[in-house]
């Protein structure tokens, strides 16, 4: 089967630059009060304040413009016969084998609808994540049964486009698996006959 891609929502992290900027400015303005001695009056607080708001902003606004980098230039998902490539989320799920997946649904989360793909064994999708992603994704096994969840937000297709996509991937890369082929009848009659049940025979001489 031909590779599928499912383009990522590029729109939704376009925010980067402006809490990038929104961040600077308060740290900044921190790092110019603290340089004036205001961490000896009572402006400690308002500026310690200041700093962690300020500090958060410039975090969000840089990974939203890695994100938003990345979903111009990688596909959400990619779906080949191998299985699914998720490149969606702060912690992307990686390959996931066609053979993993057990079923594709749509679960509420919160305030936004996700597509769910529920694997036949977690614990071995988990065993090929480093440490601290499966600590990140530990939690959606406990409230969703997978580690394996690609938010409405993420994706440039509806949900039930992309949802459609993998089922219909999964099929054709599951009926296109080469399967070995039994012993052709054409073989050699030594080779058709089990081990156990070859004999010599001695030949007759004609007479």
């Amino acid at each position: 089967m031909e590779p599928i891609r499912i383009p990522a929502n590029s729109a939704v992290y376009k925010t980067g630059a402006l809490m990038l900027v929104a961040g600077a400015v308060p740290v900044a303005d921190a790092i110019f009060l603290i340089a004036s001695g205001a961490m000896r009056s009572a402006l400690a607080l308002p500026v310690s304040f200041m700093s962690v708001v300020g500090c958060y902003g410039v975090i969000s606004g840089v990974l939203d413009l890695l994100k938003w980098h990345r979903a111009r230039t990688i596909p959400a998902l990619l779906l080949t016969k191998e299985g699914i490539a998720d490149a969606t989320g702060i912690v992307t799920g990686g390959l996931v084998y066609w053979g993993e997946v057990r079923s594709v649904s749509k679960v509420w989360m919160s305030d936004h609808h996700s597509i769910a793909i529920q694997l036949v064994d977690n614990a071995a999708y988990l065993d090929r994540l480093p440490a601290w992603k499966r600590f990140l994704v530990s939690p959606s096994i406990a409230f969703y049964g997978t580690p394996f969840l690609i938010a409405e937000s993420e994706l440039a297709v509806t949900l039930d486009q992309a949802q459609v996509a993998i089922e219909s991937a999964q099929r054709s890369a599951t009926a296109t698996q080469v399967t070995e082929l039994p012993p052709s009848s054409a073989s050699h009659w030594w080779t058709a006959v089990p081990p156990e049940e070859r004999t010599i025979m001695p030949l007759r001489s004609e007479r």
